[in-house]
């Protein structure tokens, strides 16, 4: 449906739209957003099954448990207080600067409906996302700030001042941009390499179990 609209308004259509989308964002932050103590550590995830061994582990390093944030509900991230709409829109207008400078670039790599789309549905959510962490940054630095994935919460976070570790959940694909990341905990020292190769300064570690020299081969897995 996106796509449909765009194929008629162009850039018009993207700036309206992502405002649209700002708008229904903050909205939905501020219904839930949740009034307590801000917590130490933070674990922010998608819910999946090998999480639930990484958040134990990250306790037993810690000694406390950390407070879990499903990043893919603005219920989820209710756990951190919501951001000014002024700061939120202080930083739309940056990244929508960016997105116009860009589409106005001939890139071989993209077509202008992809490049359109995939801006559209992601320059509301991290604007909102780095407003966020910028707001929990300013009150309370000190929080521990670990991720499962390289999506946009981790991207906001990093870029908001955090040390933010990387518990990798899952096999990485080779399309991933990684924001700058302090640590990983890899699932294998092959996609640690990987990793470290792309994110200068990473202190990097294996999480159990792990095998140091296993083989890489294409692999079909059927589920």
């Amino acid at each position: 449906r996106l796509r449909t609209i765009l194929a008629w308004t162009g850039r018009g259509g993207m700036v309206t739209s992502s405002l649209i989308l700002l708008a229904s964002r903050y909205l939905a932050g501020r219904k839930a957003a949740q009034d307590h103590k801000l917590p130490h550590a933070i674990f922010v995830g998608i819910g999946a099954l090998r999480e639930y061994q990484l958040r134990k582990s990250v306790t037993t390093q810690l000694g406390q448990t950390p407070r879990f944030i499903d990043q893919r509900t603005p219920d989820g991230l209710g756990v951190l207080t919501a951001p000014s709409p002024r700061r939120i829109m202080s930083q739309w207008i940056r990244f929508m600067r960016e997105a116009l400078s860009i589409l106005s670039e001939t890139d071989p790599d993209f077509a202008k409906m992809d490049l359109l789309s995939t801006l559209t549905m992601r320059i509301h959510e991290l604007a909102y996302l780095l407003a966020l962490f910028e707001s929990l940054y300013e009150i309370h630095p000190e929080t521990r700030v670990y991720c499962s994935t390289a999506d946009i919460p981790a991207h906001a976070a990093c870029l908001a001042g955090f040390r933010v570790e990387y518990w990798q959940h899952g096999f990485l694909a080779r399309t991933l941009v990684f924001p700058r990341f302090s640590a990983m905990v890899a699932l294998t020292a092959y996609e640690g390499r990987y990793v470290a190769d792309r994110v200068p300064g990473l202190a990097l570690a294996l999480g159990a179990p792990c095998t140091e020299r296993a083989p890489v081969t294409e692999t079909f897995a059927f589920a």
